[in-house]
């Protein structure tokens, strides 16, 4: 297992880069676990349930990212560090605390739907947990 860390420093980069990691990391499970390549990337159960385990924890953390940028983005505003440059923002009154009065909307309801994913894991974990191989040719004789 990798460990990026969770001390400092800290910076734009390093945070766009872990953001960017975090992506990849899903696209290479999905790329893992697609058609032939299922058969390398998972052999038992629990390989299965090991993955979904990771996942479940993602779930959970994911709700406290959102907070912290929707949380983030609103101090900025309150100390006047944002500008809606354009798009439908642009030409509303109050626009800058506005924007971000609906991005933390929209952030909040995509926590509760991470909530929602991890319950539904939750449940599949369940059922992955008490899975095992079946004996394969050479140990049905012994």
């Amino acid at each position: 297992m990798t460990e990026l860390g969770t001390g400092g420093p800290y910076s734009p980069e390093d945070t766009r880069r872990t953001a960017a990691l975090a992506a990849e990391a899903i696209r290479r499970l999905n790329h893992a676990t697609l058609g032939v390549h299922a058969t390398e990337a998972l052999q038992e159960p629990a390989d299965a349930d090991a993955v979904l385990v990771e996942l479940d924890s993602l779930t959970e953390r994911l709700p406290q990212l959102l907070a912290q940028l929707g949380a983030w983005l609103a101090a900025e505003c309150r100390a006047g560090r944002l500008r809606v440059a354009y798009g439908a923002w642009a030409h509303s009154p109050s626009t800058e605390a506005l924007a971000v009065s609906a991005i933390r909307q929209y952030l909040t309801e995509a926590a509760a739907r991470t909530e929602a994913l991890r319950e539904v894991l939750h449940d599949a974990r369940q059922i992955t947990a008490a899975l095992a191989a079946a004996p394969g040719d050479d140990e049905e004789g012994a």
